[in-house]
C-alpha cells in the first residue's frame, strides 16, 4: 500500500536495503528507507 500511494500517488520511488550503521559506538543492523519525491 505505501508503495502504491509513493508510486502512482505521489509520482516517487522508494527503495529499501539491509544496513550496518554505528550508533553511540554500538554497530547496529536494520533496514534503511530511501523515498524520492519530486516537490515543484
Amino acid at each position: 500500500m505505501t508503495e502504491e500511494i509513493i508510486r502512482r500517488h505521489l509520482d516517487g520511488t522508494i527503495k529499501v536495503e539491509n544496513t550496518i550503521y554505528d550508533y553511540d559506538k554500538i554497530q547496529y543492523i536494520g533496514a534503511k528507507f530511501t523515498i524520492k519525491i519530486v516537490i515543484a
